[in-house]
């Protein structure tokens, strides 16, 4: 593709930071039917927790160390249903936390786990019981030479315990390897599995059974490719993917089916990989951080395939279908809100 179809992004800021920021998620409080942003510095090895729409503070947790509640090299965190999966790099494990209240669970994966990247929470059901499986994607040693490999963990918990797990090593040989994980997420519907590889600039898909299914988007990126995140309603939805360098920041979007739409644009500087989508009921709101510490928001309306933008590829011309993106955050954001460290 010559040229991408682009839409700004206008930002509304919900905070600023007096720390650095380095990846958003969020949970829905059901019983005070609120929306919480947890958001990550890799800095002070911390986790803030904010109001989402307010940008309130509420509290924090973390700090460097090995003991429970403690974290040494953060990089990825999700939410299981009200559960939070913190995932460290230097003490080799996942912290499991109950919400609200941030008691803790469990540990996962300090046995297995090397150099873990990211992280994803599917709930599987079988024989009428629930389980949580964790998919963690491990670069082990970085050397580009070797191929790297990612964690099936298989287990119940409740607010008391995690138990039975089962651990399931991948590691894709030959065409099929992946040289750096960057990003993994599941699609249920279509038994996708996405696995980004950042030092390939593809993306690899397996089905949940790690057979590879297909290798996409190659020489699509202009820059590193990042996070993938998903707008799903039933059969419908979006895929996002990251695409981020230093002079530029895209996130690009596709339909289920992996059908290219546009790409979003900012003038702001995003740090890298760091944003995540609100997706619940009707609220549908694109997060991210920007290089002055300041987490930004923008609220993405009722998807719309009424507008079309004709584009160019390197064979001929195509109609590709806008995303019906964009307007500001109410009222009810509020600036300089400045996170306690």
């Amino acid at each position: 593709m010559d040229s991408y179809p682009y839409k700004d992004i206008d930002w509304k800021i919900v905070c600023q930071s007096k720390t650095s920021l380095d990846k958003i998620t969020w949970w829905y409080y059901k019983e005070a039917k609120e929306y919480y942003l947890f958001v990550m510095s890799y800095e002070h090895n911390k986790i803030f927790i904010l109001n989402a729409l307010s940008g309130k503070y509420i509290k924090s947790m973390g700090g460097l160390g090995d003991k429970v509640g403690q974290f040494d090299e953060l990089v990825d965190f999700c939410i299981y249903e009200d559960y939070l999966m913190v995932l460290e790099k230097g003490n080799h494990r996942v912290q499991v936390f109950s919400l609200p209240n941030l008691q803790f669970i469990g540990f996962i994966g300090e046995l297995e786990l090397m150099n873990p990247s990211c992280i994803e929470a599917v709930k599987l059901k079988k024989d009428n019981n629930e389980y949580c499986c964790l998919l963690i994607g491990d670069n082990l040693d970085n050397k580009p030479s070797r191929a790297k490999c990612f964690y099936k963990f298989i287990f119940e918990l409740n607010n008391e315990s995690i138990y039975d797990v089962i651990c399931n090593r991948i590691e894709p040989e030959n065409d099929e390897k992946i040289l750096s994980i960057t990003s993994i997420k599941y699609d249920p519907q279509f038994d996708n599995l996405y696995i980004v590889d950042n030092f390939s600039k593809n993306i690899k898909i397996f089905n949940f059974n790690c057979k590879l299914k297909n290798i996409i988007l190659n020489n699509f990126f202009k820059g590193q490719p990042g996070n993938i995140q998903f707008i799903f309603d039933k059969k419908k939805g979006l895929i996002f993917i990251g695409d981020f360098s230093r002079i530029d920041n895209f996130i690009h979007v596709f339909d289920r089916k992996m059908n290219y739409y546009m790409t979003l644009t900012s003038n702001k500087v995003l740090i890298n990989n760091c944003y995540a989508l609100l997706n619940h009921n009707n609220n549908k709101i694109l997060y991210s951080c920007d290089d002055n510490n300041c987490i930004l928001a923008n609220r993405l309306y009722k998807l719309s395939t009424d507008t079309q933008i004709k584009t160019k590829s390197s064979n001929n011309s195509s109609m590709i279908k806008e995303y019906g993106v964009i307007g500001m955050l109410g009222s009810a954001i509020a600036a300089a809100m400045f996170l306690k460290r």
